[in-house]
């Protein structure tokens, strides 16, 4: 359903019960189906009124066509005509007999001083004029085009009757076609690969990353994203991370070289899937309700008027983003679902070469007795999953400061939690577990946390906050959620 122009949707959440302020997650998944590749839209004939297409491309460009010179031949036809007592004029004018327009001229216009006009194409009359001689003018338009290409003048005495006119219509030749340009919305893509650190030029790791900042920040034109690649145990897999995480792209870690093919592989896989870019989710809270927190990683800005702007520069096919919303809700009498938060969607779809946008209303009921039941399994996945996501960045910056025990309690508390939720039990939940335990064992020690810690800690971390697969192989694989078809096959033709 990608029509913007349709009505907001409504959905009741049985989770949201309250007379009191509460916090309430909100779940978007995926609402304008930008997850899966988009068919190519069935012909014309099979398509019902009812189901116009809601994005329409626009029209190609008509190429201009040279024009050669040719005379205009216009012929007229003039009549006096006596009305109330006072001689009036009705013309009439025509191309002349054998007289056609040649390719590339689309029409002729004559004008009346007084400002009609008439386009000529067969035979066309003025209406009745007060004057018997009158001064016209005549335009001559080229194909595709809204500026004339020759005008003239032309005076006509209707004693005379009728007669014709001739006009030298000089020639046009188009300027020659540039070549197309780099079109704007192509992905622009770099990719570092290291086994080191930074030991030349700039190599302080704050300055670095702010400095590389800045030089994307100077072309945001260019959309430029960048996935960096580590090799071995001797690479900054933080800064490595970062430097990634500033335009969106992802980290790589090569922790051995037979992996190389297919982690190449798995990215180019990922990008050649691309299905929609430039995603910006506008959360909306509505009277009476106020936005505690969104809790995503991705860039997010506030605006004056309470809503939220979460940006997510693009998405694979098959892929999902999760973004859960708390909001602060006042308290309200007891009745039926009421909105409490709009989202509003906006994307360009890669597919359909064209701007997409969706709408979706959360309306929730209040009840007069607390909320008791079990939350919702799929909402407290998502929570889980952030909640990883967050230990493991703070458990990063913790170790790599040589705070490694602080880091490895972040870590501990973060599992308990995830463990303690409604999603425990799913294979989601403990496959966070599993990953938390073992981000536990990578900062288990400095010399651990030195060797091989921080790379594997960063992989995962990437993979959870972005919701995207960065691994090699199957022997490899951090997550099997955020795995897509064409990265699996793009892996699998690597192998071969």
């Amino acid at each position: 359903d990608a029509n913007p122009t349709a009505p907001p949707r409504r959905y009741a959440d049985p989770h949201m019960a309250t007379r009191k302020p509460t916090s309430f997650m909100g779940r978007m998944l995926n609402s304008v189906g930008l997850g899966a590749a988009v068919p190519p839209p069935p012909p014309p004939t099979a398509m019902p009124a009812a189901a116009a297409p809601a994005i329409v491309l626009p029209p190609a460009v008509p190429r201009e066509t040279p024009v050669a010179a040719f005379n205009l031949v216009l012929g007229f036809n003039a009549s006096p005509v006596k009305q109330n007592g006072t001689w009036r004029a009705r013309y009439a004018f025509e191309l002349a007999t054998g007289h056609a327009l040649p390719a590339g001229v689309s029409h002729v216009c004559v004008i009346h001083p007084t400002g009609g006009r008439l386009t000529i194409r067969g035979r066309s009359t003025f209406g009745l004029l007060p004057e018997q001689k009158a001064n016209f003018g005549v335009e001559v338009y080229r194909d595709g085009s809204t500026e004339p290409h020759a005008v003239f003048a032309m005076a006509v005495d209707a004693e005379e009757g009728a007669g014709t006119c001739t006009f030298a219509v000089p020639a046009y030749t188009p300027a020659p076609a540039e070549a197309p340009a780099a079109r704007a919305d192509h992905a622009r893509i770099v990719m570092l690969f290291t086994d080191g650190v930074a030991n030349s030029g700039i190599t302080d790791p704050s300055t670095l990353t702010a400095r590389t900042r800045e030089i994307l920040a100077a072309v945001p034109d260019k959309d430029v994203t960048v996935f960096t690649f580590g090799f071995g145990s001797n690479h900054n897999a933080s800064l490595l991370q970062q430097i990634a995480e500033i335009s969106q792209g992802t980290y790589y870690y090569v922790e051995r070289t037979a992996q190389l093919k297919e982690i190449f592989a798995d990215c180019i896989g990922g990008l050649l899937s691309m299905v929609a870019s430039n995603i910006k989710l506008t959360v909306r809270p509505t009277l009476g309700v106020r936005i505690g927190r969104v809790m995503t990683q991705f860039p997010q800005e506030a605006a004056g008027d309470g809503s939220v702007v979460v940006s997510i520069k693009d998405m694979y096919a098959e892929e999902a983003r999760d973004v859960l919303v708390e909001l602060e809700v006042a308290p309200r009498g007891v009745g039926a679902a009421a909105p409490v938060v709009a989202f509003d969607l906006a994307a360009d779809n890669v597919v359909l070469g064209a701007a997409q946008a969706e709408s979706v209303v959360a309306a929730v009921p209040t009840k007069a007795e607390a909320f008791e039941g079990t939350p919702d399994e799929e909402v407290d996945q998502q929570l889980s999953r952030f909640v990883a996501a967050e230990a493991m960045t703070q458990a990063q910056q913790l170790a790599d400061a040589g705070e490694v025990e602080a880091a490895n309690l972040r870590l501990r508390n973060a599992r308990a939690q995830v463990m303690c939720s409604a999603a425990a039990g799913t294979g989601y939940g403990q496959q966070l577990s599993r990953d938390l335990d073992e981000a536990e064992a990578a900062t288990r020690s400095a010399g651990v946390w030195a060797s091989h810690g921080q790379k594997r800690v960063s992989k995962m971390k990437a993979t959870h906050a972005m919701q995207r697969a960065n691994y090699g192989d199957d022997e490899d694989m951090v997550f099997d959620a955020y795995s897509t078809s064409a990265k699996v096959a793009a892996r699998a033709k690597a192998k071969r």
